[in-house]
Order: C-alpha cells, then sequence, then structure tokens
C-alpha cells in the first residue's frame, strides 16, 4: 500500500498527498480497493478495525467531524448534535451520523447536504467549548 502522509488526527489530506506525489487516481483506487475510507471530499482515513461495531462507528464519525471541522474554507461552524457529542467522547443510543452536524448561527436557512447538516439556531458562545482532541468548536 502507499505511504500516505498523515495529519495531526490520522487524516490523509488531498493537498499533502498530492505534495507527496501521490495521484488523486491513486487515492481512489485505494478506496475501492478498500485500502483507504473517504470521509469527505478531500480527506480519507485508513481503515482499521477501531472502527468496527457501534462504538467504531462513533470514532469514525468522530473523525469525519474532524474532517468538516478543520476543512472549512469560509467560516468555521462549530458542530453539533451527534457530531459535538461524538466529538466529546460522549456514549450515544442511536447516534445519527450520516452527516455531520453543525450549527450556523443563522434564525433559519438551515440544509441537509451529503457531508454536512446545518441546523439554523443562534450561537451562545458561553456554552461553547474546545473538544479535547484540538480546536474543535463544539456548542454544549
Amino acid at each position: 500500500m502507499t505511504a500516505y502522509p498523515h495529519d495531526r488526527y490520522g487524516l490523509i489530506r488531498r493537498d499533502a498527498a498530492l505534495r507527496r506525489g501521490i495521484s488523486d487516481s491513486c487515492r481512489a483506487n485505494d478506496v475501492k480497493a478498500g485500502q483507504l475510507i473517504s470521509l469527505i471530499p478531500g480527506v480519507n482515513v485508513e481503515p482499521s478495525a477501531d472502527f468496527d461495531g457501534h462504538d467504531g462507528a462513533q470514532k469514525l464519525h468522530r473523525l469525519k467531524a474532524i474532517a468538516v471541522a478543520t476543512s472549512e474554507i469560509a467560516r468555521p461552524l462549530p458542530l453539533s448534535h451527534a457530531s459535538a457529542a461524538a466529538m466529546l467522547g460522549l456514549p450515544l443510543l442511536k447516534p445519527d451520523l450520516a452527516r455531520v452536524h453543525v450549527t450556523t448561527g443563522l434564525p433559519e436557512g438551515g440544509s441537509v447536504g451529503t457531508v454536512r447538516h446545518l441546523h439554523p439556531a443562534p450561537l451562545d458562545r458561553s456554552r461553547a467549548t474546545t473538544s479535547p482532541r484540538g480546536n474543535e468548536t463544539v456548542q454544549r
């Protein structure tokens, strides 16, 4: 398997792979072969037994949430709902892990995309916290 560069979270980012001379087609082939997991466009992770089962799915979602939170080009949005709970390591019974949940701070205009669920709600910065793993902001 290709030796991919990892960031401090263990994520493989497209720009770092390209700088190392690893093409997009190489990464795509490794995803098809099951040697990489695609979290969001441009961000992958290597498969692991740590991602098996209910707890593993939450670990994988935590990485997906980190990928979204650290890949925001415009203004970063705080993680919320099941994504905030996963980031904080809180156990969840039946979490919605299909998308990363973020809160916009706006009174209306949320949306559901393939990667993110944007929740319209005011943000109370006094209730925001930084995750124990880094600088991702989560809304409590």
